[in-house]
């Protein structure tokens, strides 16, 4: 039983002191930052991911020091991954706006019809998450209405009851939808270029004819795979394919 005791102490002792030392770490790379030595903030920044500190506040800190290193890839690839954690941050958003001014490439966005552009934009309302529980608290309206409608023996609040049942009933079939809607999107696969630049192939292979060249911190999809080459589809259409070495995926 004391050796039991002791082992839980031991753990809640080093979680307090992993927690402490992160916290350490965490304002010594910011004064790192202060003091301009961006470099030296960025590992530090890198070796308190995943512990007690914000994530998205890490992955938005280290965006900010490669953007001072000029390492633009870089730069971009942790704001797009601060972003995932919240696709509504003004403070992300607006350094990837300021980064996309100092990026070569300048891919245009194929045009999209209004009621798709509608529907990404109510998507990032919530997370995928939210989306889900919002769902959930819904289908319990629903499910309290038609209960409602069912148990009461006044007229008035049968015929009330049962046209809210059918709004709450609709509103659940959309939660539904931007709860698959939003889950196709995290499925999908985006990169950020990486490396100065290189050649878009038209095939999986060094030798094979280049198509077009792209350069370092453009986002892109990846459609496909084949051993260490991936095919890529650019915003306004284009698409080839690229070595793995010259490009990090976006995730968590």
């Amino acid at each position: 039983m004391k050796k039991k005791y002791l082992f839980i102490l031991l753990i809640s002792s080093y979680s307090l002191f992993a927690g402490n030392l992160a916290d350490s770490i965490f304002v010594q790379s910011n004064q790192l930052y202060s003091d301009g030595d961006f470099d030296a903030a960025a590992r530090g920044y890198m070796s308190i991911l995943n512990q007690d500190i914000d994530n998205k506040v890490i992955y938005y800190n280290l965006g900010n020091c490669y953007y001072k290193l000029e390492k633009f890839g870089y730069a971009r690839l942790y704001y797009e991954i601060a972003k995932l954690y919240n696709p509504r941050d003004k403070d992300v958003i607006h350094n990837l706006n300021v980064l996309q001014t100092q990026l070569i490439d300048d891919v245009q966005n194929i045009s999209e019809f209004v009621f798709l552009r509608w529907i990404r934009n109510i998507s990032i309302l919530f997370s995928q998450s939210q989306w889900a529980l919002l769902m959930i608290i819904l289908l319990y309206i629903s499910l309290f209405l038609f209960l409602f409608f069912v148990l009461s023996k006044n007229i008035e609040n049968k015929i009330s009851s049962l046209r809210l049942f059918f709004i709450s009933l609709i509103l659940v079939i959309l939660s539904v939808f931007f709860v698959f809607y939003s889950n196709g999107k995290t499925n999908n696969d985006y990169a950020v270029l990486i490396s100065p630049n290189t050649y878009v192939k038209i095939a999986p292979s060094s030798s094979a004819n280049d198509y077009f060249i792209i350069h370092e911190g453009l986002r892109f999809k990846i459609v496909d795979q084949l051993d260490s080459w991936s095919r890529i589809l650019l915003s306004d259409g284009k698409d080839g394919w690229v070595e793995n070495k010259h490009f990090l995926k976006i995730k968590k």
